[in-house]
């Protein structure tokens, strides 16, 4: 809110915040909350490195999330 707040130029919406898929492993008092505070600012929110720990897809559906940037692992072709 405060970087909006001392950019008002930037709209909301070309602002992304990049979460660790930790933070969805935790039931933190006052996440969903929060998530739907910045949302509703029209703050995109992205899962980032997904796959690496172990959040799955219904947890996610619990917040507004509009984007998923997966492990790099889970999509590495190695040979064998």
């Amino acid at each position: 809110r405060s970087a909006l707040e001392r950019h008002p130029d930037i709209p909301p919406e070309r602002l992304e915040l990049d979460l660790d898929e930790r933070i969805f492993e935790m039931d933190a008092t006052g996440l969903e909350a929060t998530l739907n505070e910045l949302a509703a600012r029209r703050i995109r929110l992205a899962i980032d490195d997904f796959g690496r720990g172990l959040s799955s897809i219904p947890r996610l559906r619990r917040y507004p999330v509009q984007a998923v940037k997966l492990d790099p692992a889970l999509v590495r072709s190695e040979e064998r």
